[in-house]
């Protein structure tokens, strides 16, 4: 029922524009009818027993985790009512460096009592620069310049 289409092309070459008339086609109204899909039981019971396996591997690799998370919890629930001792964490690492390696033995010693978990993270991240001061020779810096010519050629 629709009319016949006549339109100009423009192509490259000596002749640019071009009269292309299409034909029209009439196309079938109807869908094709739907196609029903074989369900194999026995099939679906090995996805399933697959899926199955997936998920417990999963949750098995998950539990791995989940008793950290939980401890971790428990700590935090723990150091609620103790707040006032954790303006102190911060002025520990402002000690001299030997007595933060004592404190750093004693907590290690006390692995029973609760310790905040903040306080632990902040000395084994000063630990590794505590080190790093120590191995760097006299008169060179914390970022590796040389400061003193003379104290790093006597080193």
């Amino acid at each position: 029922s629709l009319p016949d289409l006549t339109c100009y092309v423009t192509l490259p070459g000596p002749y640019p524009a071009v009269k292309l008339s299409l034909k029209y086609q009439a196309r079938p109204k109807v869908a094709p009818e739907f196609i029903p899909r074989d369900i194999n039981p026995e099939m679906e019971n090995r996805l399933s027993a697959v899926l199955a396996a997936r998920e417990a591997e999963g949750r098995q690799m998950a539990s791995l985790f989940e008793p950290e998370v939980a401890s971790g919890e428990g700590v935090t629930q723990a150091e609620q009512p103790q707040q006032p001792q954790q303006p102190q964490q911060p002025q520990q690492p402002q000690q001299p460096q030997q007595p933060v390696s004592s404190v750093i033995n004693d907590k290690k010693s006390d692995a029973g009592v609760s310790v905040p978990a903040g306080g632990i993270e902040q000395e084994l991240k000063m630990k590794p620069e505590e080190e790093m001061e120590q191995q760097l020779p006299p008169g060179i810096s914390e970022s590796g310049e040389v400061v003193d010519m003379a104290a790093y050629e006597a080193w």
